[in-house]
């Protein structure tokens, strides 16, 4: 999923609606961040559960090209040390790769 501009709450929601018309769980779930500049206490919030349903759900999540306040914000919160991240989409899709082919 590519995510475009500040990540507040709404934001947040609409990609866990956006999960739920899947239907189907996921093996891996790729958030591209590149185009994020901000990400709020509510959308860190959000975030978080998205990532707990994931963990429920055995859908791992890998986060790509974290801008600086985004990355520095979902660090302290201990975002960050509950997903795989990667430089960026090319490295996310082969990563998503080889967690497929391991389980």
């Amino acid at each position: 999923s590519l995510i475009r501009g500040p990540f507040f709450f709404g934001v947040a929601m609409r990609l866990g609606e956006t999960l739920d018309r899947i239907g189907a769980t996921p093996k891996v779930l790729i958030l591209r961040l590149r185009a994020v500049p901000i990400i709020d206490a509510t959308g860190v919030s959000a975030l978080q559960n998205m990532i707990e349903r994931c963990e429920r759900n055995g859908t791992k999540v890998i986060v790509t090209a974290l801008q600086p306040q985004p990355e520095r914000i979902l660090g302290d919160m201990g975002v960050l040390a509950r997903v795989t991240r990667a430089p960026d989409f090319a490295a996310a899709i082969e990563m998503a790769k080889e967690m497929v082919k391991t389980e």
